[in-house]
């Protein structure tokens, strides 16, 4: 466990206040610009875990999820349920909230409306059905305004106005629904249907995204006797996000941005981007640890975090990982199995 320490080792937050930090440049390319401490107890996992770095109280996964956002010059980061409100560009934290339920939960998207900031939950219940809830948050100190339970089936594609704007999945013979609530009430605003069926009994495959209070709705068309295994044919419509009304602008072409394929939320942010997170290379210890061991910033357990919104790709890649000289042998016989103790788990970003 002798690990040399890194700029990750400091247990108080590391900032990057006005571009400065201790009277140096943070904002160099390749160099931390900012690290902070992650709540609860973080283990590094060896063997049939792997080496990634996971909490304790992850209930879902023996990793816990991991989702960042930034709206409105804000970063939302969240550790399955655990949800904090941070400056991108220094690090300092403005609040941290536990969204915890009766049921265990990740979270998987945030969203901006008016009526606060939105944090999509999923889980898996006795059932394990994909169930969930919509979190409604004050923006200013994180406090839970509301909560919206989702079944399986329902489907969110954002938030505008004071609204979230969902489907449900139906029969193949019933038609395909968006439909706009109230984020607080949870009362119908607008809905619009779509025939799944046309009448030269060609089928119908629906994808959207939601972008700057525009609704656009792909639907794909397919002749059941081409045999072509992808859609031959789009129309795109664009709806009014606060009203429900068709706006003109219609044709062939999908937003810049567009993806068809949702992940396991089946949730879009703003941009029509997924929320997810990926394993990467932030200049990570090897277990055991080999010749790059040296590096600056490196870490233990290392995540890349895939961030969207305003967050641009040239300007820092966020990732969380133990600091190596906080590696610890577990104390007996509570240990947890095939995993070592981290005294010191941090979200850092790195300048690109």
């Amino acid at each position: 466990m002798d690990y040399p320490p890194s700029s990750l080792s400091p247990v108080e937050p590391v900032l990057c206040i006005d571009g400065r930090r201790d009277g140096e440049d943070c904002t160099a390319a390749g160099t931390l610009r900012w690290s902070i401490p992650l709540e609860g107890d973080h283990y590094v996992g060896i063997g049939d875990r792997g080496d990634k770095l996971f909490n304790a109280d992850s209930r879902i996964t023996p990793q816990a999820t991991h989702s960042a956002e930034v709206l409105s010059g804000v970063l939302y980061h969240a550790e399955d349920d655990m949800v904090r409100a941070l400056d991108p560009e220094t690090g300092e934290v403005a609040w941290s909230t536990d969204l915890r339920g009766d049921i265990p939960a990740e979270t998987h998207a945030f969203f901006a409306s008016d009526a606060g900031i939105v944090a999509l939950l999923r889980s898996g219940d006795q059932h394990f059905r994909n169930v969930g809830e919509l979190v409604l948050l004050d923006r200013n100190d994180g406090g839970v305004l509301n909560r919206t339970p989702l079944d399986a089936d329902t489907v969110v594609v954002g938030a505008s106005d004071d609204s979230y704007i969902a489907w449900h999945d139906a029969l193949q013979d019933e038609p395909y629904r968006y439909t706009a609530y109230d984020l607080m009430s949870g009362d119908e605003k607008w809905s619009v249907e779509f025939d799944r069926r046309l009448e030269d009994e060609t089928w119908a495959e629906f994808s959207q995204v939601l972008i700057d209070d525009v609704l656009y709705v792909r639907r794909g068309f397919k002749s059941p006797d081409s045999g072509a295994e992808e859609p031959q044919a789009y129309e795109v419509r664009r709806f009014d996000a606060r009203t429900g009304d068709r706006l003109p602008g219609e044709g062939t072409d999908a937003p810049e941005r567009w993806d068809a394929h949702e992940v396991s939320s089946r949730a879009l942010d703003s941009t029509g981007e997924r929320i997810s997170y990926s394993g990467g290379d932030l200049r990570t210890y090897i277990w055991p640890p080999g010749p790059r061991s040296e590096a600056d910033h490196a870490g233990i357990g290392t995540l890349s975090l895939s961030v969207y919104g305003e967050w641009s790709s040239t300007d820092a890649q966020l990732g969380v990982a133990c600091a190596p000289d906080a590696v610890r042998l577990q104390d007996e016989p509570a240990a947890i199995r095939d995993a070592l103790l981290c005294d010191n788990a941090r979200l850092f970003a790195i300048n690109q």
